[in-house]
Order: C-alpha cells, then structure tokens, then sequence
C-alpha cells in the first residue's frame, strides 16, 4: 500500500483530483506530467549517490510510476467522455432527414 506523506504530493493530488472533477482533462494532465517530471528528476538525483532506486524514503519511484499512471488516467478520461458513438445518430441520417423535409413541406 501507498502512503501518500509529503504535503507537496497530497496538494498535487488535490488539484488533480479537483480538475477532473470538473472535466478539465487536459488541466490534470499537465498537473500529472509536471509532477512526473519533478518525481523524476529528484529520484534520478537521490539515486545517484545509493545503489538503491529508493533511496529518498521509499516512495519516489513508485510516486513516479503514480504519476505516469495519473497522465495516463487524464488522457483515457477525456477520450471517454469524447466518445461519438454515444452521441444519436440516427435522427441525422439521411434518408430520415430527407423524410423529415418531405413531411415538413406538406404540411406548408
């Protein structure tokens, strides 16, 4: 289980969180991939000075991993609800719309 500690790590997620709330996918995105590449680059500069990937207290990779995982989760939100297969097509087609014309200007 993943513990989220830092202050800095519960207030990226709050944003994140407070943006898709209110459908702005591509804001939590750029909250996610900027989070991503701090993460990354403080886990690269920890790790250089101990054999250990998780040498700055044993969250930092896996905060990256969330992180890539958070982008990826903004991304496939706005695809679902951006699907167009949910929107009615069938009143649009075209041989109901033509019938629609032709029923509208007998009536006229």
């Amino acid at each position: 289980m993943f513990l989220v500690s830092d202050g800095m790590n519960n207030l990226t997620l709050d944003k994140f969180w407070g943006e898709v709330s209110i459908f702005s996918f591509e804001k939590a995105k750029e909250i996610a991939d900027k989070e991503k590449e701090r993460a990354l680059k403080t886990h690269v500069q920890t790790s250089q000075g101990s054999p250990t990937p998780s040498s700055n207290g044993g969250g930092g990779f896996t905060w990256v991993i969330l992180t890539t995982a958070l982008a990826q989760l903004a991304f496939t939100e706005k695809a679902y609800v951006n699907l167009v297969f949910l929107a009615p097509k069938g009143f649009l087609r075209k041989d109901v719309r033509d019938s629609a014309k032709r029923i509208y200007s007998i009536d006229q």
